[in-house]
């Protein structure tokens, strides 16, 4: 998925929670979540800045219950 996606989809989250802050802290906050979802071996950054699980049995999983 591309990094663009996954922060549009962030911030429309954050913005339904009712999150109030500036947009260049809600990019902080997605660069944070994805630098920690990286170091823990979920996701990977691949070429054209687009994410990618980490597992290909997390993304097995994932395309069962969420795809």
């Amino acid at each position: 998925m591309s990094r663009k996606a996954l922060l549009d989809e962030f911030v429309r989250v954050l913005i339904s929670e009712g999150d109030q802050s500036p947009t260049d802290k809600r990019k902080q906050l997605f660069n944070q979540l994805m630098r920690d979802l990286e170091n823990d071996f979920y996701v990977v950054e691949c070429e054209g800045e687009s994410f990618d699980f980490a597992s290909g049995l997390i993304k097995e999983w994932w395309r069962k219950y969420y795809a």
